[in-house]
């Protein structure tokens, strides 16, 4: 075995992966292996870095994939759960890394073909097994990309809701006694009258970060002032908006933002004809204009947002 392999297999017994954490700059996450030619998106991890989840889209259906540590250190193949199933799936992995909010076409049958209709689950894991999905109700259906607090209460966006101030606007559907409520938005503090979408809830509830195409387009933060009250918007910088920006989750350290981004490092002009080999190995490669996964380190800049907003 070589010592560079040697070096690898001991670099991935550590937390994400045993990459090399990024400063300020964004970076794509494990290309080759995450981030790869295919559409990687809304990558979220546990606390301790340790197991990972992301979402690859196409045919047949998108799907969820698990990596996680194994107890002799090294990480396990990309598996595909079995609670998937069939279904178009969206998710959000709480911030204790065993609760996972699932948005999906799949039927209260959990059997046939898939659902008009996208209802949202609640599934734990024990151990490296997970729970059959368990529907929350009626007052979560139609919502897309959930985001989870400690105490329970799941951020959403909607489109053209009864209450909207735009295409598509951020909700938070509050747990009291062990039920949720219907969501509710969020306001023009948070919404604009284009499509805001993709909500990070911090585990605190302190901030917001979420996805609009509002000009300027990209990635927006908003803090929590008092109970139901938000600071106005603010874009979080063009370094996190070159390509379509979407799909943030910050570490539950709250040092790391991951992203999707189909930003690309293929030029669009060649002095020399392309061949048809070359064409193949850049589609075949990562940053080909489908979404890749990236990670940044991002805590010194949302307090630095946070004194800005108050």
């Amino acid at each position: 075995m070589s010592i560079m392999l040697v070096l690898f297999l001991i670099h991935l017994q550590q937390p994400y992966l045993g990459l090399q954490a990024p400063n300020q700059v964004p970076e794509m996450f494990a290309p080759g292996l995450i981030s790869g030619p295919n559409d990687e998106r809304m990558l979220q991890c546990s606390p301790d870095g340790r197991n990972l989840v992301y979402q690859i889209r196409g045919v047949p259906y998108s799907v969820l994939v698990f990596m996680y540590a194994l107890p002799n250190g090294d990480w396990s193949k990309q598996t595909i759960p079995s609670f998937q199933g069939g279904y178009f799936s969206e998710f959000g992995l709480g911030p204790d890394g065993k609760t996972l909010i699932l948005a999906s076409r799949r039927p209260l049958s959990g059997d046939g073909p898939p659902s008009e209709k996208t209802r949202t689950y609640l599934v734990l894991r024990n151990g490296k097994s997970w729970s059959a999905p368990s529907y929350l109700g009626p007052n979560l259906d139609a919502i897309g990309h959930p985001s989870m607090t400690k105490n329970g209460n799941i951020y959403c966006f909607k489109y053209d809701g009864v209450q909207s101030h735009g295409k598509g606007d951020i909700y938070v559907s509050k747990r009291v006694n062990g039920t949720y409520e219907r969501p509710q938005n969020l306001g023009p503090q948070v919404n604009s009258p284009m499509f805001d979408v993709d909500p990070y809830i911090s585990p605190d509830e302190d901030y917001l970060i979420f996805v609009s195409n509002r000009e300027p387009q990209g990635l927006y933060i908003s803090f929590q002032k008092g109970p139901g009250t938000w600071t106005p918007a603010r874009h979080m910088g063009k370094e996190l908006a070159e390509g379509e920006s979407i799909c943030p989750f910050v570490s539950p350290d709250g040092k790391f933002l991951f992203f999707t981004s189909n930003r690309h490092n293929h030029p669009r002009f060649a002095s020399e004809p392309l061949s048809f080999e070359a064409k193949l190995q850049a589609l075949s490669s990562c940053q080909n204009g489908s979404n890749d996964i990236y990670w940044v380190r991002i805590d010194d800049q949302i307090e630095r947002l946070r004194n800005e907003a108050f």
